[in-house]
């Protein structure tokens, strides 16, 4: 069973948490999982925006961006109250 199937055990707030005081790899890799739509969906958005004359491999797109979701990841604040999406998006798209 992975990750992702036993994201029921805890809350969302409970894996920050535990992330935040002990940075261990399978929180990080929970998270990255649980947040990696936001990297899926911006690699569309971004790639669909492109003129047809210009073509970037949608692999590529997502790669730069696990990179921003990466970062994001390490440098959340829970406690300043923005949700983890809103803050991670233009880190994933390189803004």
């Amino acid at each position: 069973m992975n990750m992702v199937e036993k994201a029921g055990d805890k809350s969302s707030r409970e894996r920050w948490v535990e992330y935040k005081s002990t940075f261990s790899k399978q929180s990080r890799d929970y998270l990255f999982n649980h947040h990696f739509s936001v990297v899926e969906n911006s690699a569309v958005k971004v790639s669909s925006a492109l003129p047809n004359t210009r073509y970037v491999d949608i692999d590529d797109l997502k790669q730069e961006g696990s990179i921003g979701l990466m970062s994001a990841i390490e440098s959340y604040d829970l406690d300043r109250g923005i949700k983890f999406e809103a803050y991670a998006r233009p880190r994933v798209v390189g803004k």
